[in-house]
């Protein structure tokens, strides 16, 4: 098996052309914070361009998939750097420039952010340059663990998640499942 990446994401090959790109801030839950995104997609599309990977899976270390944003990181924003955040944006895009399956290994809570990085991974919600709506699908299986659940908790709080949740959820199981 081979290893790469950094101390935020670890890129394995445990197998021939399999990539394993694991979010790697267990003392944090993985919380998504700008460096970690960063890596998460150079990591992403470094194996995108990679001839000898036939898919690659995405998950998190230690007990959690993801729980979000880390609001330590964006509570040290100030007014200019809030307005000109844009790594959820750059998330989106470098997702939807992924050429080869992705698979969604969510080993434990997906909340929030994470959540939405787990409907990423399935599908992507993507607007044209005429401002037209599409949806691509990406994965082929989102797989779950029995330690896994998922929740936008800051719709409890009045908040829209940030990166589309509400819509890719209502895409994904269909309006009158999501509760």
């Amino acid at each position: 098996m081979s290893k790469a990446g950094s101390d935020l994401v670890e890129a394995t090959s445990p197998r021939d052309g399999v990539r394993v790109v694991s979010l790697n801030r267990p003392s944090k839950r993985n919380a998504l914070s700008g460096p970690l995104m960063a890596e998460f997609l150079a990591c992403l599309a470094q194996a995108s361009q990679d001839a000898d990977v036939k898919v690659i899976v995405v998950t998190g270390n230690g007990p959690f998939f993801c729980a979000g944003a880390d609001l330590v990181d964006i509570a040290a924003l100030d007014s200019a750097g809030a307005r000109s955040c844009r790594y959820l944006e750059d998330l989106c895009h470098g997702m939807e420039a992924v050429r080869k399956p992705l698979v969604a290994a969510v080993n434990g809570p997906a909340l929030g952010g994470g959540f939405e990085l787990a409907l990423m991974v399935m599908f992507l919600l993507s607007f044209g340059r005429k401002g037209e709506l599409s949806f691509s699908w990406q994965c082929d299986v989102m797989l779950a663990s029995t330690t896994a659940y998922f929740a936008l908790p800051e719709t409890q709080r009045g908040l829209i998640p940030g990166a589309g949740g509400t819509q890719r959820l209502t895409a994904a199981v269909g309006k009158f499942r999501v509760a």
